[in-house]
């Protein structure tokens, strides 16, 4: 008994003295490392020349959202609005009967406009099939004369969002007559006048309840008159915006956005003792805005930043399912931040993803904000600020 009770003493005493030890750095041998972790911060700056813009990624017609402005800052914008086949006849009870049109309506969706001009008037104007994605707002604007003016229609100061609205008049109506070449297709342009350098935006094919609706209310030629009253509904079957062609982007900026949509590269060297051992605790991407942002006020576009699967230039592929962003709306400060460390960690390991990163906006084609940032060839080159723990001693053994 005396024994074991001295036994159990000793084995006390020495896991006293051990944590005693972890206590005082420098006297415990090199598995207790003990003292305070070592937290360090580096900056890189971006690869010179390695930061660039391409353009041409997304199609006109691919937008949530239709952009319609008039003069600066917003520049000139058309929306075109191709609606589904309407047919000739209408379904009643298991059979196509032929139709006589009572009236036609017209409704777009406002998602949002600059609210600081006012006297906005819609245009509402019937176009050939001619007018498609590759039209100018110069070839728009020659088809929009006051022949093929169907309505117009008053937007109030006070209208935030909500449907625009609009029945045709007979003389309207009788504008809508389809030819063999429209296959019952019609094809409307839209055009916004205002004070001067008013901008608003209206629900697209693919934002779901805001699509705009062609309505045609007719009459069946039947003898029931419970079911003589019939309405005909079409979406649009490709809708998009015409803007100013603002050119490729800026030889010395980085640009984001815009028209035509464009996306940048940025590259980084991951240092040696960040790639191998280090443990990336937080990165985040700094940039500069060369220009304040031109947006409708309350405007909000997200910043999307992706890692890249290999180094192909404008081709290169990306992480689809690893992405990090941050919001871009007007009045911003000039510096733009993005936490990517889940991008970072992946230029790390046996395997390492090249340490480059995309830009993009969510919205591509369907908002005004196209931030312009400073690169490597002009002003503050993008940097990327880390955070990291360098390993302990017994790290890799």
């Amino acid at each position: 008994m005396i024994r074991r009770a001295l036994f159990a003493i000793a084995i006390t005493l020495g896991v006293s003295a051990c944590t005693e030890k972890l206590t005082a750095p420098g006297t415990c041998p090199a598995l207790c490392p003990g003292g305070d972790v070592d937290i360090r911060d580096t900056v890189l700056t971006a690869v010179p020349l390695g930061d660039s813009s391409v353009i041409g990624f997304q199609g006109r017609s691919d937008a949530v959202s239709l952009l319609l402005s008039d003069g600066a800052p917003y520049g000139q914008s058309r929306t075109v609005i191709r609606f589904a086949r309407r047919g000739d006849s209408v379904l009643v009870r298991d059979t196509l009967r032929p139709f006589t049109i009572d009236s036609v309506a017209l409704g777009v969706v406002l998602q949002r406009r600059d609210s600081t001009v006012g006297g906005l008037v819609l245009e509402l104007y019937r176009l050939p099939r001619s007018i498609d994605t590759l039209s100018s707002v110069a070839a728009i604007d020659a088809e929009m004369t006051p022949a093929s003016l169907l309505a117009e229609i008053p937007i109030a100061d006070t209208d935030r969002s909500g449907e625009l609205r609009v029945v045709l008049s007979p003389a309207a109506v009788a504008k809508l007559t389809f030819l063999p070449a429209d296959t019952t297709k019609l094809q409307i342009g839209l055009r916004l006048r205002s004070n001067g350098g008013g901008a608003i935006q209206i629900g697209a094919l693919n934002s779901g309840s805001s699509t705009p609706l062609f309505t045609t209310y007719v009459t069946a030629n039947v003898a029931d008159t419970t079911v003589r009253k019939q309405l005909l509904s079409r979406a649009p079957d490709l809708n998009f915006t015409a803007r100013d062609d603002f050119g490729p982007p800026p030889p010395d900026l980085l640009e984001v956005g815009g028209f035509p949509a464009a996306r940048s590269f940025i590259r980084f060297a991951l240092p040696p003792f960040l790639r191998d051992s280090a443990t990336i605790l937080r990165a985040t991407l700094e940039l500069t805005l060369s220009t304040p942002l031109v947006a409708i006020p309350g405007d909000t576009a997200r910043l999307d930043v992706r890692a890249v699967l290999v180094d192909f230039g404008a081709k290169s592929p990306v992480v689809f399912d690893r992405v990090l962003s941050t919001s871009l709306i007007p009045n911003m400060g000039a510096t733009v931040q993005v936490d990517i460390v889940g991008l970072v960690q992946l230029w790390q390991g046996t395997n390492p993803l090249p340490s480059i990163i995309r830009l993009s906006i969510v919205q591509e084609g369907a908002t005004f904000i196209a931030p312009l940032f400073e690169s490597t060839r002009q002003g503050a080159p993008p940097r990327l600020r880390i955070t990291y723990r360098p390993p302990f001693a017994f790290e890799g053994l």
